[in-house]
């Protein structure tokens, strides 16, 4: 949806990035190890995301 009100027709990946938090928070339930770490479904996704490599696509516009 991101791409279309951007006047585009692919989907980048930093669209993918920007809907990845509000897309996964709630998918996500942390263990009790996880929460006696302090982790939170935020950084789980933030080290999920530092994992995916950073291509550039160019942008196909109508």
């Amino acid at each position: 949806m991101k791409a279309l009100i951007d006047g585009r027709y692919n989907v980048s990946f930093s669209d993918i990035r920007y809907v990845a938090k509000p897309s996964l928070r709630h998918r996500i339930i942390l263990n009790f190890e996880g929460e006696a770490e302090g982790l939170d479904t935020d950084t789980i996704i933030d080290q999920i995301l530092e994992e995916v490599p950073e291509l550039e696509n160019e942008p196909v516009k109508p």
